[in-house]
């Protein structure tokens, strides 16, 4: 039996070019279910995704590798952001840059007092306004907004069981074993190993070093 559709308040914000969006919550009630339905409206599935509780300042990490979903909880990702005067316009908004060092890297990030949102991509906030580029010290990351808007979305609420609970550190572990010896990852679970095996490596770019 299908659930009811229900209205939220969750509102795309921007999407960035690197391929993702950031959704804000003007409640507390919103569901990784509904977060999860935004997606799929506005991009192809993508196993990798942060949320962030903003009650309880709670950033939450869900993937899946090798279809073990897993979730992890940081609850101390906290920026103490640096001010400069420089100001640039992003998506014809009146930007401001400010830095922070983060877990091994040092991030500049222009954010607008235009929308006031404490918000950004990845796990990026702790800002007056909405962070709408981005990029690491060293040169591995760079995120800008390309565009920004603000419809109200009905969608179908739905389960947000399935996830197994996991360290940050745990869940990182195995993000690497993944990418780096996939294959034999594979033949661990059980699945049926390819004839010739290549042993390349898959994508692999952390955003933390620590």
């Amino acid at each position: 039996m299908p659930l009811p559709r229900q209205e939220t308040n969750v509102e795309p914000i921007a999407k960035f070019a690197i391929g993702s969006t950031l959704f804000y919550a003007n409640n507390d009630q919103v569901t990784f279910g509904e977060a999860n339905d935004l997606y799929g409206m506005y991009r192809r599935q993508t196993p990798y995704r942060v949320t962030r509780d903003r009650a309880q300042n709670i950033l939450t990490e869900d993937n899946v590798l090798i279809l073990n979903r897993l979730r992890a909880a940081d609850s101390t990702a906290t920026f103490a952001w640096t001010m400069h005067e420089d100001t640039a316009r992003i998506c014809g908004y009146l930007c401001h840059r400010a830095t922070a060092n983060f877990r091994g890297r040092t991030w500049t990030v222009w954010w607008t007092e235009e929308i006031p949102i404490d918000a950004g991509p990845w796990k990026l906030h702790g800002l007056p306004g909405l962070i709408l580029r981005a990029s690491d010290s060293k040169r591995m990351h760079q995120m800008e907004a390309t565009g920004v808007r603000k419809p109200l979305l009905p969608h179908i609420v739905r389960s947000r069981a399935g996830y197994r609970k996991v360290s940050r550190a745990f869940l990182a572990k195995e993000t690497e074993e993944c990418a780096l010896n996939y294959e034999e990852r594979v033949q661990h679970r059980g699945f049926i190993q390819r004839e010739k095996r290549t042993n390349k490596r898959r994508f692999y770019s952390p955003y933390e070093d620590e």
